[in-house]
C-alpha cells in the first residue's frame, strides 16, 4: 500500500510519529476530544485540505502539506483514511483510560537506572521534563564506539523513553543497539529492565510508536491491531503497539 515517496514523509521525515506523539502523549483529554471530532469530520466528508487542521506547529503543517502534494500517488486517500481511523481509536482509548499516577522523586529513578544491565560510569543518562512527565535518554557509551557527542539514527546503543505520570502511560520513543552487538539479547535485557522499573513506579499502560511488529508482539506481548498497520513488506508503517499490565 505504501510506496517510497509516501513512506519518506510518513517515516523518514517522521510525520506519523509527530502527530501521534503530540495528540496521544502530550495532549490533555479536552484537546483529544476536540481532535477526535476533527478526525470524524475529515473521515465523514473527506477533503485533502482539511488535513492541515491536524497540524499543531509550523513543522507539522509543512509536512502535512508535503503529504497532501502526493495525493495522486496510488492508494493515497485509502492510506490517509486508515491512519485517521486508527488514530481516532487510540484517542478514544486515551480519553477513557488515561489517569494520573504519583510522580516520584527523580533521584529514586536515577538510582534505579544505575542498576541497568552492564551499567558503568560511561553510561550517559539525561532526564528532561516534558508535558505530563519526564523523558529519559540512556546511552551505553561502551557499546557505542562511533559515538561523537551527537545523535545519529540507528548508530549508537541508546534507549529513549517517556514516563507520562499524568496519563499512567509509559512510551518508548527510540531504542537501538549498535549493529555488531545485535542478536545478543542486549536490547531486550534493557527493555525488560526499564519496563519493570516503570511497573514498580505504578505504570500499567505501555506504548511504542511504529514498532517492529514481530519483535514487540512475540517478545514483549504488545498488541498491534491489524487496523493500526499501514502497508507491508518493504514499505510499511505501524501507528502504535500497546499493552496493559494487570497486577491482580
Amino acid at each position: 500500500m505504501l510506496n517510497k515517496r509516501l513512506s519518506h514523509i510518513l517515516m523518514e521525515k517522521n510525520l506519523g510519529n509527530k502527530i501521534h506523539t503530540h495528540y496521544v502523549y502530550h495532549s490533555d483529554r479536552e484537546s483529544q476530544i476536540e481532535i477526535k471530532k476533527n478526525i470524524d469530520d475529515i473521515v465523514l466528508d473527506f477533503n485533502p485540505r482539511k488535513l492541515v487542521s491536524l497540524g499543531y506547529n509550523d513543522t507539522s503543517i509543512k509536512l502535512i502539506n508535503e503529504f497532501i502534494d502526493l495525493k495522486k500517488e496510488p492508494n493515497w486517500e485509502k492510506i490517509v483514511v486508515r491512519i485517521l481511523k486508527a488514530l481516532r481509536l487510540i484517542l478514544q482509548r486515551e480519553i477513557v483510560e488515561a489517569r494520573p499516577i504519583s510522580n516520584p522523586d527523580i533521584s529514586l529513578i536515577e538510582a534505579r537506572l544505575t542498576q541497568m544491565p552492564d551499567y558503568d560510569a560511561s553510561h550517559q543518562i539525561k532526564i528532561e521534563d516534558v508535558s505530563g512527565g519526564i523523558q529519559i535518554h540512556v546511552l551505553n557509551k561502551k557499546l557505542s564506539p562511533k559515538y561523537d557527542g551527537g545523535f545519529e539514527l540507528w548508530r549508537d546503543t541508546e534507549f529513549n523513553f517517556k514516563l507520562l505520570f499524568g496519563k499512567n502511560l509509559f512510551a518508548w520513543e527510540y531504542l537501538n543497539v549498535h549493529d555488531p552487538y545485535r542478536g545478543k539479547n542486549i536490547g531486550t535485557s534493557y527493555v525488560l529492565f526499564i519496563e519493570k522499573m516503570a511497573q514498580d513506579l505504578g505504570f500499567t499502560r505501555f506504548s511504542v510508536e511504529n514498532p517492529t511488529r514481530r519483535y514487540w508482539i512475540k517478545k514483549l506481548s504488545y498488541k498491534i491491531p491489524y487496523n493500526y498497520r499501514i502497508g507491508s513488506g518493504r514499505y510499511h508503517y505501524t501507528l502504535e503497539g500497546y499493552k496493559t499490565i494487570n497486577y491482580s
